[in-house]
């Protein structure tokens, strides 16, 4: 079988949130960021043991690239090691959503509303392009956009996915 040939990847629960989170964090995609937007979607913490395992399997599978970053410019600053989100993660991504998906729409009297995570998200506003922090102001806003209040807790927020064809 060639690689060309191979089934597409399944993925996990974590390594979907993973892939979601260094999706989302673009070039801010290290260790302890993606810990911390695990933390935030999920409401739970991950242990580093289980989040690196996951980040391995995502770049041993090609759905994720790792590098090195350059030392941190403080003295003894250490480098980091930096993932980004492949076509074949992207890919994979919208995979596992149109299964989630399909499995939902199987369920009899289910409002589109009664379907977690799954309604259609909501157009973005025109205005200023989004920090990497992923707002649109200077005052180092969490990297993840919400529409809920901040005393939300993160647990009780649905999860955005990117729209199927959406080209994200």
């Amino acid at each position: 079988m060639t690689k060309k040939d191979a089934p597409e990847p399944d993925l996990g629960r974590n390594e979907e949130l993973l892939l979601l989170s260094i999706w989302k964090l673009g070039e801010n995609a290290y260790g302890v960021t993606l810990r911390e937007a695990y933390r935030e979607a999920t409401g739970k913490g991950l242990n580093f043991g289980s989040l690196y395992n996951t980040l391995y399997r995502l770049v041993r599978k090609g759905l994720a690239r790792s590098r090195e970053s350059g030392p941190e410019s403080r003295q003894g600053g250490r480098r980091k090691i930096l993932y980004t989100i492949t076509p074949n993660g992207k890919r994979a991504l919208r995979d596992a959503l149109d299964a989630r998906r399909r499995a939902w729409d199987g369920i009899p009297g289910l409002s589109a509303e009664e379907k977690p995570g799954l309604r259609p998200l909501p157009r973005r506003r025109a205005g200023p392009p989004r920090s990497s922090a992923g707002c649109r102001c200077s005052k180092g806003c969490s990297p993840f956009p919400t529409t809920s209040s901040p005393s939300t807790p993160a647990a009780s927020r649905p999860m955005a996915f990117p729209a199927p064809g959406s080209g994200l």
